[in-house]
């Protein structure tokens, strides 16, 4: 039997190119406690002479983790881990689960191509062989076994979907809530009802069913799942704050410099949750977390609603060094004058032509009765703009209140279930990778005041403020007004 942690640096590392340094400690502490008491125990497996009688000795493993962000995590336990199971034994079935399908297939194809081209892998276990007649795809694969059922060697699934097959030897579940789905109390339920009926009910006795990643919130599904009676939980930190793995404070894995790099750039809060794996005021400041209402698809009546937008353009003239984002919020109000925050459109790179230019997009779908742009400065032009060049009907809106003020007045909109926020409103939520750190409204309203962004709140105050009345609303514009505007301004 190949020790785990000899077998991911001997057959795995050679063909990562991101792979360049010396195991840790604190990853070789995260795969023992993932594999301790089960049938994959290499302690156990020490004992017995095939792999299947560990069962014997074994217990069920329910395990979360809690890793840092960049700290091979995945690396580890969706690549390295289930192939060695494979090669222990053939027989043997589980899955990977991430948020969406396509992220536990990102894993899978790095385990697929190992199994397909790893030369080194191939000379010392050529028992390991595909079945592509059984199965061979992006989303599941079956090795050559003596068993012929129809479960795969390998499948994966999104948080939301079911799994194939009765019985399964071990489920691991990678980062599988975004943020959305943590904050969302109705998506987090789901999540939790899910993994225990679909997932912990799938495990075979002495198999593993494990959910680890990075902290989203304290009552995410990892961080109840760790609460539970039977589950053994590993809190890991970018910073050594016991003393386990060398001097106290010293980092586990990133270089110093990296760090506080990630902190400048992130934010105290945002850089506990991801690197430090503390939810530190995630309840938000100034502004509540617990005010938002978050609604699904089928709460909202789409039938009746009249929609509305606000615009925070881009100045040019920040206010810190830090640049702002040309946001357009989009609103519905239905009948009973209840709205709700349906999508945030934004950009760094936006000037006042390309931002009418996406407003005038979403009016085709989503024909607007009154558009807010705040007037500061050049954005007066924005609504000239918009008036001349698509006919949409915007005014400009003062800011005669200090910002605290006015979101503490839409906070309570929100707070009195005026407003609503869309579950799946695009830029409400975002996500850890792939965007800019502030691209999020829910992170700017919990940062505020102290975060370094806040163009998406004025957006969405300027939304809301559409909705609710505003200025007097102006008619669409023929198109000799149109002419006369087009003159008036160097920006037609």
């Amino acid at each position: 039997m190949v020790d785990p942690i000899f077998f991911g640096e001997r057959y795995v590392k050679p063909h990562d190119a991101r792979w360049v340094k010396p195991t840790a400690q604190f990853q070789i502490d995260m795969v023992y406690h993932l594999l301790a008491g089960s049938r994959f125990d290499p302690e156990l497996l020490k004992q017995v002479r095939r792999p299947e009688d560990a069962k014997e000795l074994a217990e069920t493993a329910f395990r979360t983790l809690w890793v840092p962000i960049e700290h091979a995590k995945t690396t580890w336990l969706s690549v390295v881990i289930p192939l060695w199971i494979l090669v222990v034994d053939q027989e043997t079935k589980g899955a990977l689960i991430g948020n969406r399908q396509e992220d536990a297939m990102k894993p899978l194809a790095v385990i697929k191509w190992h199994i397909e081209h790893n030369q080194l892998l191939r000379a010392d276990f050529p028992e390991l062989r595909e079945d592509r007649k059984a199965g061979w795809s992006e989303e599941r694969i079956f090795v050559q076994r003596r068993d012929r059922t129809k479960d795969p060697s390998i499948q994966t699934a999104g948080i939301t979907m079911t799994i194939q097959g009765a019985r399964l030897d071990w489920v691991f579940g990678d980062d599988v809530q975004d943020r959305k789905r943590a904050i969302s109390e109705t998506m987090n339920h789901n999540d939790q009802e899910n993994w225990q009926e679909i997932n912990e009910n799938r495990i075979v006795d002495g198999g593993i069913i494990s959910s680890y990643g990075t902290l989203q919130t304290s009552r995410d599904l990892t961080a109840t799942l760790s609460r539970r009676p039977g589950y053994r939980h590993l809190h890991l930190s970018a910073y050594d704050d016991q003393g386990r793995y060398g001097p106290v404070g010293e980092p586990i894995w990133m270089p110093r410099k990296r760090l506080e790099a990630a902190l400048a750039r992130q934010g105290t809060r945002r850089f506990a949750r991801k690197y430090l794996n503390d939810a530190k005021d995630e309840g938000g400041k100034q502004l509540k977390a617990e005010w938002i209402t978050i609604v699904r698809r089928e709460e909202i009546p789409w039938k009746e609603l009249t929609y509305y937008a606000g615009i925070d353009p881009a100045t040019g003239e920040a206010e810190t060094s830090e640049p702002d984002e040309y946001v357009i919020c989009v609103v519905g109000r239905d009948r009973k004058h209840r709205a709700y925050v349906l999508g945030f459109y934004a950009s760094y790179d936006w000037d006042i032509v390309q931002g009418t230019n996406e407003l005038a997009r979403l009016h085709r779908t989503k024909p607007f009765r009154r558009v807010a742009v705040e007037s500061v400065a050049f954005q007066v032009a924005v609504k000239q703009h918009i008036w001349a060049n698509t006919g949409i009907p915007a005014y400009k809106s003062p800011t005669t209140k200090d910002k605290a003020t006015r979101f503490e007045t839409m906070g309570a909109v929100f707070e009195t279930q005026r407003a609503f926020l869309f579950e799946d409103a695009p830029g409400a939520f975002g996500r850890d990778t792939g965007e800019k750190e502030d691209e999020s409204f829910w992170d700017q309203w919990i940062d505020f005041p102290e975060g370094r962004h806040d163009d998406r709140l004025d957006a969405c105050e300027k939304g809301l403020e559409a909705a609710f009345g505003g200025r007097r609303a102006v008619e669409p514009l023929d198109e000799e007004t149109k002419d006369l505007l087009r003159s008036a301004t160097l920006l037609g």
